[in-house]
């Protein structure tokens, strides 16, 4: 019974989760003049948007999921990237 609720719980968390997620993938594709991308605090590629895929010549599912390291290269993400990304993760004024 327990652990009905708790995947139950788990459930809805993963489909409120998508819900967002869609939200923000419609928004970033909305932007048709901007190379966009979402990633999370692991610096993986959540959404990304069809300038950001044209730009990198490559597919939605070759991108989404994937870590920025991964497409940049690490040296590049490490030392170009990664900064502007954790001062943005803390909310400071880019």
């Amino acid at each position: 019974m327990v652990e009905s609720k708790e995947n139950e719980k788990r459930l809805q968390e993963t489909q409120e989760t998508n819900e967002v997620l869609n939200f923000y993938q419609l928004a970033v594709n909305s932007m048709d003049d901007y190379k966009t991308a979402i990633v999370d605090d692991n610096y993986r590629y959540k959404a990304v948007s069809k300038q950001y895929l044209e730009g990198y010549d490559l597919k939605r599912d070759d991108i989404e999921g994937w870590s920025i390291a991964d497409l940049m290269g690490q040296e590049s993400f490490e030392h170009a990237i990664k900064p502007f990304l954790d001062r943005a993760l803390i909310k400071e004024k880019l």
